[in-house]
């Protein structure tokens, strides 16, 4: 070979490795371009992913939150509007409907026991209703099906016996607050289980009661009288002993549980038939009562548990 052709082939050589190198390095240079723009691609991706995930979260939680709101609104709601006859209990609070609906008695504050605190252990409760000018009366009879508000039937025989009344309430309203105090310590002709009654004129004796109450007995007419508070409590007919112990008990319960904050008296009559029991109190001009034929502890839970219907005040 020539030194002219020598030449020729290294020139021609030279060209060949020029090119190769430069397809080389732009090969290399889309690769790169390419793996960039797919992971810059993946990165969007994921970017939306995850913000379409934290879009959808959010919706779902505030979504939650929302169904928790309504729910508790809904159950507030519920509780607001069922207050009253949850407090009063069905047929109590049946009956104070029935009271409001006669304009006769519009001119009174209602009063009635409430629950918890007034839960007779009877399977079910009626309520003979009754309004006159300045009263009202409601007595609750024990009966063995749900009878409507002065259902014909609670006066039949199956139901009208004394063994079936659980007791009552009502309300009377006078001419003026001084009439009606008097009336708190008026003894009615031929009531056998009076709110209050004159104490016997002969000895009598001084008688722990427990819980720093001191009682009064006397022992010719047997009767236990005490005092707490505006109240005025007697508990008389049985032998001096029972009496003493009945009054235990009534005092052991109004240490925990208290009567109306006004004037009242209570009065119990310890009998062969039952514990036959009223009470009364004052609030203004109108004077508030309540009564158990069988039970002195369930006349007290009555008056302890009476509130102004429907509100639920204690007074008027």
């Amino acid at each position: 070979m020539t030194g002219k052709n020598s030449f020729f082939v290294v020139c021609v050589l030279t060209c060949l490795l020029f090119i190769i190198s430069a397809c080389g390095i732009a090969s290399n240079g889309s690769s790169t371009n390419n793996k960039s723009q797919s992971d810059h691609s993946s990165q969007s991706k994921n970017a939306s992913s995850n913000n379409s995930s934290r879009d959808v979260s959010s919706t779902t939680n505030n979504s939650n939150q929302n169904n928790k709101n309504s729910k508790s609104s809904n159950e507030s709601t519920t509780k607001s509007n069922n207050s009253a006859g949850n407090q009063f209990g069905t047929t109590i609070d049946q009956a104070m409907q029935y009271l409001q609906m006669r304009s006769n008695v519009s001119h009174i504050s209602l009063m009635a026991p409430t629950k918890p605190i007034f839960t007779p252990n009877v399977q079910y409760m009626g309520g003979k209703v009754s309004a006159a000018k300045d009263s009202y009366s409601v007595n609750l009879i024990s009966t063995d099906k749900q009878l409507p508000i002065n259902s014909p039937l609670l006066s039949s025989r199956k139901y009208d016996q004394m063994s079936n009344l659980i007791g009552g309430f009502g309300g009377t309203i006078y001419s003026s607050s001084k009439i009606a105090m008097a009336q708190l310590y008026n003894t009615p002709a031929n009531d056998l289980a009076p709110a209050y009654q004159l104490p016997p004129n002969s000895p009598s004796t001084k008688v722990g009661l427990g819980k720093g109450i001191t009682g009064t007995a006397y022992d010719s007419f047997p009767m236990v009288e005490w005092h707490e508070g505006k109240w005025t409590l007697q508990v008389w007919d049985g032998t001096l002993q029972q009496d003493i112990q009945e009054a235990k008990n009534i005092v052991a319960y109004l240490d925990t549980h208290l009567l109306p904050p006004t004037y009242g008296v209570f009065g119990e009559n310890i009998a062969g038939d039952g514990y036959h029991t009223s009470v009364e109190w004052v609030y203004g001009n109108a004077v508030y009562s309540c009564f158990s034929y069988h039970s002195g502890l369930q006349a007290a839970v009555m008056a302890v548990s009476a509130r102004v219907y429907p509100s639920g005040q204690t007074k008027p």
